[in-house]
């Protein structure tokens, strides 16, 4: 009898030989909640882990207020959570549309933090535009096979420790940008819209007062053509030049700041603010249908554990490897799995596993 816990194998009752050399192996292997212990009592039938987990919590929630709140939650959202599941192609490509803009909002912040030094909004922009990176990765994807009606990827990618990872904990990451940056974004429109206002009707006064002062010039020449070389109106016409040059200065500052803060006003409207609407919206899907958190930690405690299972020294001839799969497929929740299995194998007289 060996007894195996998924990661190493012990032997715990050793087998006899038949009168042709021939023993028999019982292999007992045993799934464990990762994150974790569970007490389970009597014959259990056959479920997932967070079959159990969900049990196991809603257990401790029956009859106390948070469980009643949980469950008229859940009832409000129902028929929410229905409608994205039946346009669930159509929600993945505006998904697709919030997860850019939340990356050009991004990039904004780099760009912010490469011109005002470290600070928290731009930093905050900065992780927001990261995690949209990674959702609009994942999500291109997805909406990729679903819109090409690849079911077989599309589900070997909506079962993946990576897809369940990002989907689950990216969302999160914008919600301190949202705070920030976007009440910020949604208060400094009025503002802007005044300043680029203001600045407007300054540039096309500053304008008026160049033409003014040209005409000026002109008029003064034209009325003293034939003594423009006299050494007074030659003095009052370089007078006037030199003012008009000062406006021309005024002129182009003006611009410059009014080009400026009209820059400022078509990134808050065109960038900003679209962002801010869109991870509004992809937290409102979120909070209307969210993510199985137990069965992303399981997902990704699977992964880990068989990745460093993998660095292990193991006895590659033990009976227990003939009857395990060289790749095992990955968890789907829902799906009915034992959490007691057992495995017989054959070992001949020969000494190699059947």
């Amino acid at each position: 009898m060996i007894f195996f816990d998924g990661s190493a194998s012990t032997r715990l009752k050793s087998a006899r030989a038949d009168q042709d050399g021939d023993t028999t192996d019982l292999i007992v292997s045993v799934c464990r909640a990762p994150l974790f212990p569970l007490a389970f009592q009597g014959g259990a039938d056959p479920q997932t882990i967070t079959q159990v987990a969900r049990q196991h919590v809603g257990g401790s929630e029956t009859g106390s207020a948070l469980g009643s709140a949980k469950a008229l939650y859940n009832r409000a959202r129902a028929p929410l959570a229905g409608f994205i599941e039946d346009h669930k192609t159509a929600m993945d490509g505006v998904a697709i549309v919030a997860d850019t803009a939340g990356v050009i909002s991004g990039g904004l912040a780099v760009a912010a933090l490469a011109a005002g030094g470290i600070t928290l909004a731009p930093v905050l922009g900065v992780a927001a535009g990261l995690a949209a990176l990674a959702l609009l990765a994942e999500d291109g994807q997805m909406f990729y096979y679903e819109i090409t009606g690849n079911e077989v990827r599309k589900k070997k990618l909506a079962n993946s420790w990576a897809y369940k990872l990002i989907e689950t904990v990216a969302p999160i990451l914008a919600i301190p940008d949202m705070a920030v940056g976007g009440v910020r974004a949604v208060g400094e429109l009025p503002t802007a819209t005044r300043e680029v206002g203001q600045l407007a009707e300054e540039t096309q006064s500053a304008s008026t007062r160049l033409a003014n002062q040209r005409s000026a010039i002109d008029a003064y020449k034209d009325a003293h053509l034939t003594k423009l070389d006299h050494p007074n109106i030659m003095t009052k016409t370089q007078k006037m030049q030199a003012k008009a040059n000062r406006l021309a200065g005024d002129v182009q500052r003006a611009q410059a700041k009014l080009q400026k803060a009209t820059n400022s006003l078509r990134a808050l409207r065109l960038i900003e603010l679209p962002a801010y609407a869109a991870s509004t919206y992809g937290l409102g899907v979120y909070a209307t249908d969210p993510p199985d958190w137990s069965d992303t930690a399981s997902s990704v405690s699977e992964a880990w554990h068989s990745a460093v299972g993998r660095g292990r020294s193991q006895d590659l001839h033990h009976p227990a490897h003939a009857l395990l799969p060289a790749q095992l497929p990955p968890q789907i929740a829902g799906t009915p799995a034992p959490l007691l299995q057992f495995h017989v194998g054959v070992r001949p007289g020969s000494g190699a596993p059947q």
